[in-house]
């Protein structure tokens, strides 16, 4: 099994942008403290991919989250946007290049170049190109709100005007008793 660590850009507030895999809107959630990582002034969210045949498994007792907007339910690293899922594809993409070329090719040739067994090949192959890793950095476009029942701060779209799922416990809130959230609160 071989993990990579994924860090994912958070807005000023430091949230994270998730996508319900339903009916995709956004919306986003608070990192958790022990998730952050300070970059020059920018936060990230550390994710770990993990490369592992039991990934399945893994996926069956991870958390579930419920969507604010339909109150849809899935697991926690179901929620990734489009623009997240391909920076994370490129990344895994990249680490395995880097692995073949370090593990094969830099053997092979070592190997084949090896004259102390009397016989000479030439390696021609060329290393595996990576590919530029780049995501956006996330914008600050969300109404921040407080659910009451647990407590959970997070960001919808603006324009929201119907229920607002509890993404914790899946409570269903009258989005015009939600009142948005302001430091102090």
């Amino acid at each position: 099994m071989s993990t990579i660590q994924v860090f994912l850009p958070l807005d000023i507030d430091r949230f994270l942008r998730r996508e319900c895999p339903y009916c995709k809107r956004e919306f986003k959630i608070e990192v958790p403290d022990e998730l952050l990582r300070q970059e020059d002034e920018k936060f990230t969210a550390e994710y770990l991919v993990e490369a592992e045949e039991k990934t399945q498994i893994a996926e069956a007792t991870e958390k579930e989250i419920h969507c604010p907007y339909c109150g849809q339910v899935a697991p926690a690293n179901h929620w990734f946007t489009i623009e997240q899922l391909n920076y994370i594809q490129v990344l895994a993409r990249n680490w395995c290049i880097e692995n073949l070329n370090r593990e094969v090719f830099e053997k092979m040739q070592k190997n084949l170049s090896n004259k102390n067994q009397g016989i000479t090949m030439k390696f021609g192959q060329q290393k595996m190109r990576i590919a530029n890793a780049w995501i956006n950095r996330e914008s600050n476009d969300m109404r921040l709100i407080k659910l009451p029942c647990c407590h959970i701060r997070l960001k919808i779209q603006e324009s929201w005007k119907e229920k607002i799922y509890c993404v914790e416990c899946g409570f269903p809130h009258e989005n015009s008793r939600i009142v948005d959230y302001r430091e102090g609160q």
